[in-house]
């Protein structure tokens, strides 16, 4: 980008602000995306615990079922 900018003919100033503010952009949006990406996985992995918090008594009651059955099968 500066080599651009200098065939261009912009004042050396410039440029040296230019490539700065271009430089604090992009560690900005790199922090963003971190965090954003951070808050997905924390989000997604709460999601599925919940989920599987939620099924596990269902399953237990279904083989506590399944078991009482077996036994008045045998019975």
């Amino acid at each position: 980008m500066a080599a651009s900018l200098r065939q261009a003919q912009t004042p050396e100033p410039q440029i040296t602000a230019i490539s700065t503010g271009f430089d604090r952009i992009t560690s900005d949006v790199h922090s963003m995306a971190l965090t954003f990406f951070s808050f997905t996985a924390i989000v997604l992995v709460a999601a599925f615990s919940a989920r599987r918090r939620s099924e596990l008594p269902h399953l237990d009651s279904q083989q506590q079922t399944q078991r009482d059955s077996k036994h008045e099968a045998v019975a």
